[in-house]
C-alpha cells in the first residue's frame, strides 16, 4: 500500500529506504524482494526524459 500511494501526479510519497524503516527490514533487498512490484517502465520513460 505504501509503495502505490502516489499524489495527483503520480510521484510516490514513500521511496525503498522508507518502506524499509516501516516494515524493519535491516537490508532494502529484504523490501524490493518482498513487497515491491517489479519497477513499471513508466518509471523508466520518465527517468530517460530527465537523464537526456
Amino acid at each position: 500500500m505504501l509503495h502505490k500511494a502516489t499524489d495527483e501526479q503520480g510521484a510516490h510519497y514513500f521511496d525503498l529506504l522508507d518502506i524499509q524503516k516501516v516494515l524493519g527490514h535491516s537490508d532494502p533487498a529484504t523490501t524490493m524482494r518482498s513487497y515491491l512490484e517489479p519497477m513499471h517502465t513508466d518509471v523508466l520513460d520518465r527517468a530517460a526524459q530527465i537523464l537526456r
